[in-house]
């Protein structure tokens, strides 16, 4: 942009009689007794900036910056002296931040201008948003992880991390560049293996060139502890099945019952492993609250979780039927009792109690064998009155079914 200069401006301010600038003056006194060039037009964020210059007084004092196009000149990004050549060539860090920028030559010591190049731009970190996806849910320590990407501005040296969820932006397992896509993918061919870094949950991240400015991060992912449930659905109170695969074999690693989503502190039920790498437990009583769960992993008596499986459900169970074959008997005849849409636990179980009692009151019971549907003759009460057939939930007071009242007389 073309501007009068500083002794003009002072000259009209006084009222002074100065003749106009001629075009060649105004060029002149805009660009400055020194050139500065810039290497190129345009920076990828964090670039290093070569400028060369010509033109300059020599002295060991001058001096070039970066600083925002448009700028005061006391304004300054970075900086550097010339070590005294009248010509040569600098390199700075590039800015911290984006926009557009220009490169200023300095005389010894002072703001005095003595050229700036044309403006360049450097991408705004502010602006990257990458988004980060994987090949698969869960990895062993030995698979290959594939790590996909979008959003990236296209630097060289901008670059994808494994790390520990949770680790600072600053730490991560294995890394590579990304070689300059905007999108793509990568291998990281050995997995988790040659790094030395222990099973669990990690993250995948971009970088941008070279720098630790994170500008995306997946979901959360398990490495080298597979962790799964026997079904996506289970009752209140019905057995749930877990199996692991490659633990650490420390006998106090353990697996939990927990809230899908909630901490890793957050703990309904547990079992320590016994040291095994690959196994399988049931939780028999299950969970009592409906909800949606997870089984997860820990290593060692931690908080340090190894694995987590997919989200399984707890509902309520289906109503059931429970009824006699009669509904008035003798003392000592055998009673016939019918249950139909049990959940099929082996440990459903049928009773026979008085009327109106609590459901802990048992005068009669057997197990369901598992059976959704099925019957069982019971010997008669041993004494006269009003009785009801109940059927409850896996070795629990859960009570799914009452039949009608029948009588003993």
């Amino acid at each position: 942009m073309r501007t009068l200069s500083y002794l003009a401006i002072i000259g009209l301010a006084l009222g002074a009689c100065v003749s106009a600038p001629t075009e060649g003056e105004l060029a002149a006194e805009s660009i400055g007794p020194a050139t500065v060039t810039t290497n190129a037009s345009s920076y990828f964020f964090a670039d290093p900036v070569a400028i060369t210059f010509s033109g300059l007084n020599g002295n060991a004092g001058d001096w070039v910056a970066i600083a925002p196009a448009g700028s005061s000149l006391s304004t300054v990004t970075r900086w550097t002296n010339t070590g005294g050549g009248a010509s040569g060539m600098v390199t700075l860090e590039g800015p911290a931040t984006g926009g557009s920028f220009v490169a200023r030559a300095f005389d010894a010591g002072t703001y005095t201008l003595m050229g700036e190049s044309d403006p360049f731009s450097v991408t705004d970190p502010a602006g990257v948003t990458a988004m980060l996806t994987l090949n698969q849910p869960a990895y062993a320590m030995t698979d290959p992880i594939t790590v996909s990407w979008t959003g990236l501005p296209g630097s060289p040296k901008d670059w994808i991390a494994i790390a520990p969820h949770g680790f600072p932006v600053d730490d991560q397992a294995d890394w590579q560049y990304t070689g300059g896509g905007t999108s793509g993918s990568i291998t990281f061919t050995d997995g988790l293996q040659p790094t030395g870094f222990a099973a669990g949950l990690y993250v995948a991240r971009a970088y941008l060139n070279d720098t630790f400015t994170m500008v995306g991060e997946s979901a959360p992912f398990p490495i080298g502890a597979a962790v799964v449930t026997s079904s996506n659905t289970y009752t209140t109170n019905s057995p749930i099945g877990v199996s692991w695969q490659n633990l650490p074999g420390n006998a106090t690693d353990w697996i939990a019952l927990a809230p899908s989503g909630s901490p890793s502190s957050t703990v309904i039920s547990w079992i320590y492993t016994a040291g095994a790498v690959n196994g399988s437990t049931s939780f028999a009583s299950g969970l009592s609250t409906p909800g949606n769960y997870v089984a997860r992993a820990f290593a060692n008596n931690t908080y340090n979780m190894l694995g987590e499986s997919p989200v399984f459900a707890v509902t309520m169970p289906a109503a059931s039927t429970i009824s006699t074959n009669k509904l008035m008997y003798v003392l000592g005849e055998y009673v016939t009792v019918t249950w139909n849409g049990l959940p099929g636990n082996a440990n459903d179980w049928i009773a026979i109690a008085p009327a109106g009692s609590p459901d802990t009151t048992v005068t009669r019971w057997v197990y369901t064998g598992g059976a959704a549907n099925g019957s069982f003759a019971f010997e008669g009460p041993l004494s006269t009155g009003s009785y009801v057939a109940r059927a409850f939930q896996n070795d629990t007071y859960v009570k799914l079914g009452q039949s009608t009242v029948f009588t003993v007389q």
